[in-house]
């Protein structure tokens, strides 16, 4: 029960602050980077959530690929870099969301449209964008969240646009934000979330790095339980 109320209280806190950043970042728009970063601070620090963060962002990463457990993995890797100006890869419908979607659209993440066959056309042409004006790729290449243990298998976008652009990729593992806030559920267990960044891999089309680095990810997710 007490689990349950927690749950709620914390979709409540994360509901009302979300709304007050689309205030801000509707009035101040140069700021958004900023204004994400202390708004995912404050629903972690108003929901009781502590964030763990092992490793650091190499500041020449321009992609980061993370596993997918809820949505305060956005807040988590929000609040532990500093400096890069993350550009999400989110599915199209969250971005025809009326609040949610006004988030997204505003500061200018790349939507996917997993159902179009120029789905990963269009996921090209705006990852080239973004990095054209110094941000850095943001994509679970899950595809979708993973309420059970491990992960999914990897889609192929992640290595597509890395390869493509011969990104420098660093695989980020977030551990516990599913028991912190679980969506589906409604409810929040756990006190503690814990990111945990990995070494830096230059893409390159001749190997198959993207398995590999889903292999140190599961590698990590498993010595933690």
């Amino acid at each position: 029960m007490f689990a349950k109320i927690r749950g709620i209280y914390v979709l409540l806190v994360t509901a009302f602050l979300l709304i007050f950043l689309v205030g801000l970042i509707s009035i101040f728009r140069k700021w958004n980077r900023v204004l994400r970063k202390t708004v995912s601070k404050a629903i972690l620090f108003a929901s009781g959530i502590r964030l763990q963060v092992v490793g650091k962002a190499e500041a020449d990463t321009t992609m980061f690929i993370i596993n997918h457990q809820s949505m305060m993995d956005i807040m988590s890797l929000e609040s532990a870099i500093n400096k890069h100006d993350l550009a999400w890869v989110a599915k199209r419908e969250l971005f025809e969301m009326k609040v949610f979607g006004y988030l997204l659209r505003a500061p200018k993440m790349i939507n996917l449209d997993r159902e179009s066959k120029r789905g990963i056309v269009h996921l090209i042409r705006e990852s080239r964008d973004r990095l054209k004006n110094g941000r850095v790729i943001a994509i679970f290449p899950e595809g979708t969240r993973n309420l059970g243990k491990g992960l999914l298998e990897f889609k192929k976008g992640a290595s597509i646009v890395a390869n493509r652009f011969k990104l420098k990729v660093q695989p980020v593992v977030i551990r516990n934000s599913n028991r912190a806030f679980n969506v589906k559920e409604l409810t929040s267990e756990g006190n503690e979330i814990e990111v945990v960044f990995l070494p830096q891999i230059s893409a390159n089309e001749s190997e198959d790095w993207l398995e590999r680095s889903r292999n140190e990810m599961l590698q990590v997710l498993e010595r933690a339980e």
